[in-house]
């Protein structure tokens, strides 16, 4: 204990006799004239005229401040360990005005090569210097290089006539610098021989005749730099960088990387081998600046846009806890997905959910950045790796996608152009070639997740060929809604799906098989409602459904097959208002069936064993196997009309052709079972939509010639209809817009003149 105290009364002395010794470093001041002149004091109220007047009066440790101006000057530190800053290098606009001009008489800076790091050049721009090597700053001599930190400067219209345009010999940190527009004739645009730390600056619009536009020969470490439009000879971007590279954006330039071995983590243009590289274009803000000019590179954002591959695509190091990126923001912040540090010279600020629309095309000849059809990407699984995970939605045009797809817990929308459209869905079709699930989540996914609107075919998993919502001990609660999904395969469970516990809805799910249990649906848990669930089997147990103890309700489950439950086996949920018929066995343990039309009938409150009496259960080629041309509508002498239990859920709520979920039917304004409503011969089909814009729209397929009386009510319960236009047909599909926007809901009835 006595050692330790006289240990800290030690430190203390020394600390004291440091301070009483006079080494206190002092501030001198440099300003344009008339304020500024050479025979002041050089204080903060009578400040030197040249900056060379200060560094020459400083000593060291010194800070010399300059204030804004033009100094036409080509200064020399003459290897002093001083700090040379402008009033506030965090200013842009100070930086830029607080400028250096060497006239072209020489390089702007020089060091003598024997500073250390304690020597530092700071906020200002240093432009039209003209040297042998390092026109904008030379840093010494190849055999004698300065260690001086070069920080927060612009640095840019310099000339050298060796090599270095922009810097040169400064084996020092260079960081947070805009370097653009300057040019050399020997190696490096932007920077030569420069082998310190390069990070986190922006090298843009450089040139020489040989090697590296942007830099050349630069044998530290070159990290978080952006690095574009730069040209030469060999390596655009860089040329001979013998060190470590990595966390960059290498793009646009003429040729990107030449005998540079050392690079990770970079997104460089072309590919580039190397762990964590990426060839995906970085999607700049706006490269070519508000004048649409790329090469007036002042004015271009090279900032990262919320869907960029390099936002969180960086591998975080220890330096970057305390380091500022080029806009004085912490080096690492929260991103789109994880707290991971972002490639380039920016760090993208994530503020919070945006909402973005990206666009998929496969008769693209080459992807694009998804931000408009013209510009769609070629796969749909580019468009889910650059949504943002903030309710971004994802257009898929009509198509063959060969793809297995995966959502990776993404809480996006995607869907076809028009789910409503079933010619569409038929046409947008996401092909599995048996080559694994056709669609996979991550099990993670909420309610606002949707999948809506494809051809889910051609798959083969262990688990939901077609579709796999995670595994048995977490399910993704994703939307599963007017799909077709068909010819799937699992060896495990869920011929068409498998452990998903959000809604699925609206679905044709037929031709799927397994080897264990549920043809078409296995292990999913929730509301499972309105879908054609027909011609799928399995080994075991539940043909159409098993072990999915959730709601089940308003599906028509046909044709299926098993060993056990060839309709539905070992759903523990409530089952109601379904139509179960033509099975290989009908239900098998599942006990809460009400509503419901079995055959062979079921005890339980509302249920029949009558015949559903489809409109045509074998199609125009009197065969029930082929399941694509089976109609499984009903006609008015059904007992399945209006012998369902209405519930809520239900006024707002549509069935698997897009008409209203309950509609007067024979006797009474009662939902009918099964997967579609009766449709009365004086209502014929509408799809009833509300617009963003807050705009009724009922869009419907329609006969030319025909004339049509549109009527509305707000409440069915009332039944107070209300005649609102007389339309006349516009073609196969008339739209018809209402004038009242004030309600939220509205039910419509159409007669044909």
């Amino acid at each position: 204990m006595m050692v330790l105290r006289t240990f800290v009364l030690a430190t203390q002395v020394f600390f004291l006799m440091w301070v009483s010794s006079g080494l206190v470093a002092s501030q001198w001041y440099v300003a344009p004239p008339p304020l500024g002149n050479d025979s002041s004091p050089g204080t903060e109220g009578q400040p030197f005229a040249t900056i060379q007047k200060g560094i020459d009066t400083a000593g060291a440790s010194d800070t010399v401040i300059v204030l804004q101006g033009p100094y036409v000057e080509n200064i020399d530190f003459n290897g002093k360990n001083i700090v040379l800053r402008s009033t506030d290098p965090t200013d842009r606009s100070v930086v830029e005005q607080t400028v250096i001009d060497g006239s072209k008489a020489g390089s702007v800076v020089t060091f003598a090569g024997t500073e250390d790091e304690t020597c530092v050049l700071k906020g200002f721009t240093v432009r039209n210097g003209r040297g042998v090597n390092g026109g904008g700053i030379c840093g010494g001599a190849e055999e004698q290089r300065s260690q001086a930190r070069i920080e927060a400067n612009i640095i840019t219209a310099n000339v050298a006539t060796g090599h270095g345009g922009g810097v040169a010999y400064c084996n020092g940190v260079v960081q947070n610098n805009t370097i653009f527009g300057n040019s050399t004739a020997g190696n490096g645009g932007g920077l030569g021989y420069c082998d310190g730390v390069i990070q986190n600056n922006l090298i843009v619009g450089s040139a020489d005749s040989w090697h590296g536009g942007g830099l050349a020969f630069c044998n530290g470490s070159i990290r978080n730099n952006t690095i574009y439009g730069n040209s030469a000879s060999y390596g655009g971007g860089l040329y001979g960088c013998g060190g470590t590279i990595s966390n960059c954006i290498i793009w646009g330039n003429t040729g990107q990387v030449g005998d540079s071995p050392n690079v990770t983590y970079c997104c460089v243009q072309g590919g580039w081998a190397g762990d964590g590289n990426t060839g995906e274009p970085p999607r700049f803000v706006d490269p070519d600046g508000p004048d649409d000019d790329p090469n007036t590179y002042e004015d271009n954002d090279y900032r990262l846009w919320v869907g960029s591959s390099c936002v969180d695509a960086g591998k975080n190091e220890d330096w970057m806890a305390d380091a500022v990126d080029l806009d004085g923001n912490p080096r690492i912040l929260q991103g789109r997905d994880s707290l991971t540090v972002d490639m380039g010279a920016y760090e993208y600020i994530f503020s919070g959910p945006t909402e973005e629309t990206w666009y998929v095309d496969g008769a693209v000849s080459q992807s694009g950045d998804g931000t408009s059809p013209e510009t769609a990407f070629g796969t749909i699984q580019e468009a889910i790796n650059r949504t943002s995970d903030a309710g971004d939605t994802v257009i898929v045009t009509q198509g063959i996608y060969q793809e297995n797809i995966d959502f990776n817990g993404k809480e996006i929308v995607l869907r076809s152009t028009d789910p409503t459209d079933r010619s569409v869905v038929e046409q947008t079709v996401i092909d599995g070639s048996k080559a694994g699930s056709v669609v996979t989540f991550a099990g993670t996914e909420d309610e606002t997740c949707v999948l809506k609107g494809f051809t889910v075919r051609n798959g083969r998993g262990v688990n939901g060929g077609g579709i796999c919502g995670g595994a048995e001990e977490q399910r993704s609660q994703a939307r599963i809604e007017a799909n077709i999904i068909t010819a799937n395969v699992a060896t495990g469970h869920g011929g068409g799906v498998a452990y998903c516990n959000g809604v699925v809805q609206n679905n044709t799910i037929f031709g799927n098989s397994t080897a264990g249990n549920g043809g078409g649906l296995g292990y999913c848990d929730g509301v499972i409602q309105n879908n054609l669930i027909v011609g799928s089997a399995d080994s075991w147990h539940g043909g159409g459904l098993a072990f999915c103890n959730g709601s089940i309700r308003n599906n028509t489950i046909y044709g299926n097959s098993a060993s056990y439950g060839g309709g539905l086996y070992g759903c523990g949920g409530t089952i109601s208002n379904c139509i179960i018929w033509g099975n290989t066995g009908q239900v098998g343990d599942s006990p809460n069936v009400t509503y419901c039309c079995v055959q062979g009938g079921w005890a339980g409150d509302g249920n029949t064993g009558e015949s559903p009496r489809f409109v045509d259960p074998d199609g125009p080629d009197d065969d029930p196997s082929t399941y694509e041309d089976n109609d499984y509508r009903l006609p008015a002498e059904s007992p399945c009309v209006d012998k369902g239990k209405t519930d809520e859920w239900m006024w707002k709520a549509y069935d698997i052709k897009g008409n209203p979920r309950i509609l007067p039917g024979p006797v009474a304004w009662e939902v009918d079972m099964g997967a579609y409503e009766y449709m009365p011969a004086t209502l014929t089909a509408a799809a009833i939509r509300k617009e963003e814009s807050g705009e009724l729209r009922i869009i419907r397929i329609t006969q030319p010639g025909e004339r049509y009386t549109l009527q509305s009510c707000l409440d069915l319960l009332v039944k107070s209809w209300n005649e609102e236009a007389i339309v006349p047909s516009e073609g196969s599909l008339t739209t018809w817009v209402d004038p009242d926007t004030a309600p939220k809901w509205k039910f419509y009835r159409i007669e044909i003149q």
